[in-house]
Formats: C-alpha cells, sequence, structure tokens
C-alpha cells in the first residue's frame, strides 16, 4: 500500500472517530438532562389531586363556593393536605378557599387550630382576601367544641379581637388595604364570631347572641343610629332564624345556592333588621 492510500485511510479513521465521539457525547448530554429533569420532578414538593385544586383555585366571591358539591367530591381524609397548604406561601392566593375548605368538611378538633393559626399569623401582603381570613373566625364555630366556644367569645369583644389579631392588625399592610380599616377588621372580625356561636348549633351560645342583640338594638333604638355591631347581629340572628327553622340544621344554612340566598333570607331580614333606624 502506497503512502497515498495510507494517508486516505488515516483520514479516513480520524473523521470516523470525530463521529463517534460526537454521538457519544451527544447521548451523554441527552441523558444527563434527562436525569436533571428527572431529579427536578422528584424533588420534595405538595401533590394536589385535580378534584381539589378546582376548589382551591375557585374564582368567585368568598361566599360562592358550592358546599353540597364540595361535601360530594372532597372526603375528610383531604384535611391533612389542606392544613398544610394552608401553610404553604405558594397558596396563598387562594388561602380564604382552603379554610373555608377545611371549614366546611371537617368536625374534627385539630382544624381548629389549624384556622385560628391561619387568622392569627401576619401574613402581610400575602393575603388575598382578609374577609376570608376573618370569617375563619367563624368556620371554627362550625368545627365546634369547647375551645372553638373558647375563642368566639373572646372575639366578639373589641379587646379580644385586638388581641386575637395583634400581629398583624395594626399594620394594614394586606392587600385592599385601602378599603378596610383597623376598625372595620374589629367589627367584621365580632361579626364572624357571632355567626361562629350561631354556627355551633348550642342553645347557650344562640341565647348569647340573642341576648346581645336585644342589647345593641335597644341601644339603637334610643340612639336613633346603629352601633357598630348591630348590622352583625342582625346577619346572625337571621341566620339562626333560618337554622332553626329547618329543625336546628345549622348545614341547611350552607346547602342554600348563593344565587337564591337573598330570597331564602328576606323574611327574617325583615324581621330582624332595623329600618327606621340611621345606618351612619
Amino acid at each position: 500500500m502506497n503512502n497515498e492510500n495510507r494517508g486516505k485511510i488515516r483520514r479516513l479513521f480520524a473523521a470516523g472517530l470525530i463521529i463517534l465521539c460526537t454521538f457519544v457525547f451527544a447521548i451523554v448530554a441527552k441523558a444527563a438532562t434527562n436525569n436533571t429533569s428527572n431529579k427536578s420532578a422528584a424533588v420534595p414538593g405538595i401533590t394536589v389531586p385535580r378534584e381539589l385544586e378546582q376548589f382551591i383555585k375557585y374564582q368567585a366571591v368568598d361566599s360562592g363556593m358550592n358546599f353540597i358539591r364540595l361535601k360530594e367530591q372532597i372526603k375528610k381524609d383531604q384535611l391533612p393536605l389542606l392544613y398544610k397548604l394552608l401553610a404553604d406561601a405558594t397558596y396563598a392566593p387562594y388561602w380564604h378557599n382552603i379554610a373555608r375548605m377545611i371549614g366546611y368538611i371537617s368536625d374534627d378538633p385539630n382544624s381548629i387550630p389549624v384556622l385560628l393559626t391561619y387568622f392569627q399569623r401576619n401574613d402581610r401582603s400575602m393575603v388575598e382576601s382578609i374577609s376570608g381570613k376573618i370569617y375563619s373566625i367563624a368556620l371554627i364555630g362550625k368545627i365546634g367544641g369547647e375551645k372553638a366556644d373558647s375563642i368566639l367569645k373572646k372575639a366578639i369583644t373589641k379587646e379580644g379581637v385586638e388581641e386575637l389579631a395583634k400581629l398583624w392588625i395594626n399594620e394594614g399592610k394586606w392587600k385592599n388595604s385601602d378599603k378596610i380599616t383597623k376598625d372595620r377588621v374589629i367589627t367584621s372580625t365580632q361579626g364572624a364570631a357571632f355567626t361562629g356561636l350561631v354556627f355551633s348549633g348550642k342553645k347557650e351560645n344562640w341565647d348569647l347572641v340573642e341576648k346581645l342583640y336585644n342589647e345593641q338594638k335597644e341601644i339603637s333604638l334610643k340612639s336613633g343610629k346603629q352601633t357598630d355591631i348591630m348590622s352583625a347581629l342582625v346577619d346572625a340572628m337571621v341566620t339562626k332564624a333560618l337554622i332553626t327553622d329547618d329543625n336546628n340544621d345549622v348545614e341547611s344554612y350552607f346547602r342554600i345556592d348563593s344565587q337564591v340566598k337573598f330570597q331564602a333570607l328576606k323574611p327574617y331580614l325583615d324581621k330582624y333588621s332595623l329600618r327606621n333606624v340611621s345606618n351612619r
């Protein structure tokens, strides 16, 4: 074999070696990429079932979540997951929905400290719905029990609300903070506590709400001006009356479709509202 042919063979061999190395490198690189992707997907996290996600990311007013459908599709064994999500900053835009879900499906006293922690902690600007945060107090009443009663009876007073919400009530850094003042937070939380006392279904709590209603009604009628908590007490009495007329079934209130709720409550509003007393 002459030198020219040997040179051609060497060049072909070298070219083949380069192609082979390039091919091997590509395979290795692809495997490394796949391996990285697999590792990323396997990073510990929270997997949320689709049926749960649809309620968590429900887009509507706080009170619009369908109670009947939620109870049919989401069971109590999902509560531990909901507890985790209520503490996960990734789900901050949906905390108010998650809290409502817990209150709707739970009758477990272990849910009470979870909801109370949500209400008490300083979430600053992560709060998407301050009314949803406040309503967790009412949901504590729905779950019920002695611990719930203690929290609710504390939250019906201004001083009690300020103590329970001391980590955040003076900061006003929640979203839309220009729309709700500290005083409004206090009266709204008192209102949630009145409602929670009704949701408890206990006669002693119902009697307390009625006593407060009558006291505030007398003050309002004498002054010609509703007290700060009169409207909330009217709402609580309306709810109590509806539940009473439905054989004391607390969940009858939640089963009312939001689109017809006003019509269902109107007869009771007519009975308990103070029409001739100024709200200002």
